[in-house]
């Protein structure tokens, strides 16, 4: 029976590990704000929202990565962006092999794309990042973890607001009729209008369209 023990604690560690990865729904969406004029875009897997905050990954680990080849936007070219989806695969990949870390989303403005995961071990994990830009040099980084228990940026950087959760809700409706083909059935969409005069405002409602 002695010798039957470490198998025993593997067992049951591989069954701990899949019960908890079976209770984070994954559910990644994009959505661009703006900020002083320039635009932000950000990936969010809003599956994690109903589990926030997960006591068992008390740490959030952020890397910056500074973009090379920006646009007048802030944004990368189409070049860098296929180069930087495979730092972000490997990242993911490393990150979660040697430090146990969940990847919740990522934002990219004023020529930063920024990289958030959440973790219980933040251990080497400057060498995890390290390791993949060994293979992406010509990229500069930065990389930091601190204790964030509340889950406060993955709730205040990534997560959108209740006005941009409807607006995501709403192209979800139009790109599942689209997919479905189902064209001539009604589907409720909310619109939001933006306008920086009252005046403009008035103008619109007056308008043919409304």
């Amino acid at each position: 029976m002695r010798k039957l023990k470490p198998y025993l604690l593997l067992i049951s560690c591989i069954i701990f590990i899949s019960v908890n990865a079976q209770k984070l729904q994954h559910d990644w969406e994009n959505y661009i704000v703006s900020l002083n004029g320039k635009p932000v875009s950000i990936n969010v897997d809003l599956g994690l929202k109903p589990q926030v905050p997960v006591a068992d990954l008390p740490f959030v680990i952020i890397a910056r990565v500074k973009l090379k080849n920006v646009n007048q936007w802030g944004m990368p070219d189409q070049d860098e962006v296929n180069e930087l989806d495979k730092v972000e695969e490997k990242m993911v990949e490393n990150l979660n092999r040697f430090q146990g870390a969940v990847y919740v989303g990522r934002f990219t403005q004023r020529g930063i794309r920024e990289f958030y995961f959440y973790s219980n071990d933040t251990s080497k994990y400057q060498s995890s990042i390290g390791n993949v830009f060994l293979e992406f040099a010509n990229f500069q980084w930065l990389a930091q973890a601190k204790k964030d228990a509340d889950w406060e940026n993955y709730l205040t950087v990534l997560y959108p607001s209740a006005l941009d959760l409807l607006l995501i809700e709403s192209r979800k409706k139009v790109d599942e009729h689209a997919r479905k083909n189902l064209k001539q059935l009604p589907v409720s969409v909310l619109h939001y209008f933006e306008f920086q005069k009252e005046t403009d405002c008035k103008t619109f409602l007056q308008s043919p369209v409304c």
